[in-house]
């Protein structure tokens, strides 16, 4: 039976040399160089060197948490993190918006078209998220497409297959910012590091592709996972010179917060405004992915009418759809909404739970529609 595939490992450059100077890749100030097999694995093994010959591509690297997901033969999604599958109606709430925006435009129908076994394709990518680095959220796309395995082949797709892949099944992929690159006599480490695509500050780092068999990711040294945290996992703090940009799109409220708290301090009827105006747009995917006008997306700017609907025709979305989208967005902002529903090494929860925020934002919203209609 075909199983989605497990995340590509990612040695560091220091492992893979032998190197346990106190010069390696731990040193969250260095410009670490991590080895992955992102493209023909069954050319190369694991440790193949990226830089040895062959083309590169490069892209940016973008901060988030891991997703990968499938269509299975019973033709619906399947989603997971590294430490596991979902099950279907229990996504958790850091990776909800992500999933939601697959799930609304991934194109089943081409992709069966297009391979014998659909279920034995994995697609990997982030799950974005402004909560350590201040992404613009109406910028980026909650998930970013990075890497296809395909089990039938026994083989990870170099990148300009990956970018064709994620194209056919209408999901966005990390921009390349080169292509082409000689492998040849190419050092990493004198690589500039760009602008971001979707923050104003620098990237968090570039990834290395080659099209004969595996990649390299050289992180930013300004922006370095915190202690603790696994680096594949994405989730960078500033350090050094960057901090300024890279400091949460909302501060969460003192710990611990009870979800009334939470909401006081986190929402009000601009956010509102904005929920449903993506809503009422007719286009939950790019409301999510940041298709819409900045001004619509960002202010909740739509016409009155339109934006917070007519009391005749009653066009305001239902509550439990506006609270949803609340959620996701939160969930994409916050670490106290991310967490909510789990704990600490303690057992003590990280946050208010789910369903005591979703009551919160309930009546929230409950309110907001009758002072509109």
């Amino acid at each position: 039976m075909v199983s989605m595939q497990e995340f590509p490992p990612r040695p560091s450059v220091e492992t893979v040399l032998g190197d346990e100077s106190d010069n390696a890749s731990s040193d969250v100030n260095s410009s670490a160089v991590d080895i992955s097999p992102t493209a023909d694995a069954s050319a190369v093994d694991a440790s193949h060197d990226p830089f040895g010959s062959g083309h590169l591509w490069v892209t940016e690297l973008v901060a988030g948490d891991p997703l990968r997901f499938r269509l299975t033969d019973a033709g619906f999604l399947e989603f997971g993190d590294r430490n596991g599958v979902f099950d279907h109606d229990a996504v958790p709430l850091r990776y909800r918006a992500a999933v939601g925006a697959v799930r609304e435009r991934f194109a089943r129908d081409a992709f069966a078209a297009a391979v014998d076994t659909p279920g034995s394709v994995t697609f990997f990518g982030v799950a974005t998220h402004a909560r350590g680095l201040a992404y613009d959220l109406d910028r980026v796309p909650p998930f970013l497409g990075t890497a296809v395995h395909d089990a039938d082949r026994e083989r990870y797709l170099p990148p300009d297959t990956v970018r064709r892949a994620f194209d056919l099944v209408g999901i966005p992929t990390t921009e390349p910012v080169d292509k082409e690159v000689r492998a040849a006599h190419f050092d990493p480490a004198d690589y500039p590091i760009p602008d971001s695509r979707y923050r104003d500050g620098p990237a968090a780092g570039v990834v290395f592709h080659n099209k004969a068999g595996g990649s390299a990711v050289r992180r930013n040294p300004a922006v370095q996972p915190s202690p603790g945290v696994d680096a594949d996992d994405e989730r960078p703090v500033a350090t050094g010179g960057d901090r300024s940009s890279a400091t949460e799109t909302r501060p969460d409220p003192e710990r611990p917060a009870t979800a009334d708290a939470l909401v006081d301090a986190l929402v009000d009827d601009t956010d509102i405004d904005r929920a449903v105006s993506g809503l009422v747009a007719g286009t939950d995917a790019s409301a999510r992915d940041g298709t819409l006008d900045a001004d619509t997306a960002r202010d909740g700017t739509l016409d009155a009418d339109t934006a917070r609907g007519d009391a005749a025709d009653d066009t305001l979305p239902p509550v439990e759809a506006i609270v949803d989208r609340l959620l996701e967005r939160l969930a994409r902002e916050t670490s106290l909404v991310a967490d909510a529903d789990t704990v600490d090494g303690s057992g003590e929860p990280n946050a208010p739970d789910e369903t005591a925020i979703r009551s919160v934002l309930a009546a929230r919203v409950d309110r907001y529609r009758r002072e509109r209609t």
